[in-house]
């Protein structure tokens, strides 16, 4: 990677070139427990070691300048440097010093001095969030100890009682850890108090109001931001992830299944081949699972994650692929069996946008699909915009209202709606208009719809 760039002071006018380039005598270092079972591509895995170099030469002579190679290494692996930028500037002896602005496909930016040092590194790539989970922190070893409590009854009475006394002198003995830090805090200035947050000490708090932030971004980053501090506790780059790439972040198991770790899924959707991708990891260290993922030989057109655990308390996954087949996942025995029994309530829609076509299918016993509707709208006057439906993790309301005469109306809403908006093929002002339709998912028939006027999507 090559940079030119002047520089100019006083009287003083020469041409200077940037070189930047790979050391390949540096030890490659081991491979982390977070990108373990990655694939680098070609150009990031022809440096290994993640360390670059640069150095200055003269534009007009080519003779390299002495004292100005600058060395650094990259944090994340499977990341290659994608610009650089200098800011030259002549020393108190007339020798040349710079600064470097190294930008990574990644989208993090690291301002550089000699002989390498970082001044700041920004992750710019935290600018364009595509999709973002909020999960429970972990429990305390209190708060372990106290849920495990209740957990068997097989123990006998006197095991019990022995377990309840142990759980009491640990709830004891955080008690007064908690009042003794307190004092100290009490006599010490606030600005000597320092409440830092990493990975050791990441517990829930009283009121489980602090969140661990799942964060992913278009550029293929995943992030784990602690709610309270907004501190960056992990990162980790899906290297092959290319512009444009769809995401859709799953949390199949949550923290309150202890001693099972929580576990999210990541699906990634090429836009040229339209093949998907599935990363397991868990959302609260960031590390990639040992589980391993189906293999997705077909295009995945959808994907319902359902209320269904199997042993392990890991919610069922269920993707539709370009023929119509359903894969699950996890795949275990026990989940089959649930699926078969459960097969006539389990209903998926696809959206055709050039169309216009809404399509709903049923789930039969073999992990096939039947088509049950199709809703046809005429692309030459609307086209569809977005079709949602329901939150996986979202709880229906069914309220009962007492009458006059004592008797319960129920008002219930209906956990299958599926709002479609649409809008004007035709976008002159006065002609152009919004039309939002409430659709029955598992009839197809339309509850409701109306139309807004003289009105378009954003731009």
């Amino acid at each position: 990677m090559y940079l030119w760039q002047p520089l100019l002071r006083r009287r003083i006018n020469k041409a200077v070139a940037a070189v930047m380039q790979c050391k390949t005598d540096v030890k490659t270092p081991p491979e982390s427990e977070a990108t373990a079972g990655l694939s680098c591509s070609e150009e990031a895995a022809s440096c290994p070691g993640q360390t670059f170099s640069i150095s200055l030469y003269m534009a007009d002579s080519g003779r390299r300048l002495l004292d100005t190679t600058m060395t650094f290494t990259l944090e994340q692996s499977c990341v290659r440097p994608d610009a650089f930028h200098l800011q030259l500037f002549l020393k108190k002896d007339d020798s040349v010093g710079y600064r470097a602005l190294v930008q990574t496909e990644d989208n993090q930016l690291t301002f550089l001095h000699q002989p390498g040092k970082i001044l700041w590194l920004r992750e710019e790539s935290l600018a364009d969030a595509v999709t973002m989970e909020m999960v429970d922190l972990p429990l305390t070893g209190a708060q372990a100890e106290l849920e495990g409590e209740f957990g068997k009854k097989a123990d006998g009475l006197l095991g019990m009682v022995l377990k309840r006394l142990s759980s009491q002198l640990i709830l004891l003995h955080s008690w007064s850890a908690h009042l003794w830090k307190m004092f100290c805090d009490a006599r010490k200035p606030r600005s000597q108090i320092r409440s830092e947050v990493n990975i050791d000490t990441l517990a829930r708090d009283e009121f489980n109001l602090q969140k661990m932030m799942v964060m992913v971004t278009s550029s293929g980053k995943i992030f784990g931001i602690e709610s309270g501090s907004g501190s960056i506790l992990w990162k980790f780059y899906l290297p092959g992830v290319r512009p444009g790439a769809s995401f859709k972040l799953l949390v199949q198991r949550t923290t309150a299944h202890f001693p099972y770790p929580p576990q999210c899924t990541l699906l990634v959707k090429d836009k040229e081949t339209e093949m998907t991708s599935l990363y397991v990891f868990n959302p609260i260290f960031g590390k990639l699972s040992q589980m391993a993922p189906p293999p997705l030989q077909r295009p995945i057109l959808q994907s319902l994650l359902l209320p269904v655990m199997d042993h392990d308390y890991a919610k069922v996954l269920l993707l539709l692929d370009d023929q119509h087949k359903v894969i699950p996942f996890p795949a275990t025995k026990y989940v089959l069996q649930q699926l078969q029994e459960l097969s006539s309530t389990i209903f998926f829609f696809l959206v055709d946008g050039d169309r216009g076509k809404l399509t709903g299918l049923r789930l039969h016993k073999d992990l096939s699909t039947e088509e049950m509707w199709e809703l046809v709208l005429p692309p030459e006057l609307q086209r569809i915009t977005t079709v949602k439906g329901k939150r996986s993790n979202e709880h229906v309301h069914s309220q009962g209202r007492v009458m006059g005469d004592r008797s319960v109306l129920y008002k219930y809403l209906n956990p299958n709606l599926l709002a479609m908006v649409t809008e004007s093929a035709d976008t002159h002002p006065d002609r152009c208009f919004i039309g939002i339709y409430l659709i029955d998912g598992v009839t197809g028939r339309i509850i409701h719809s109306s139309v807004q006027r003289k009105a378009r999507g954003p731009r």
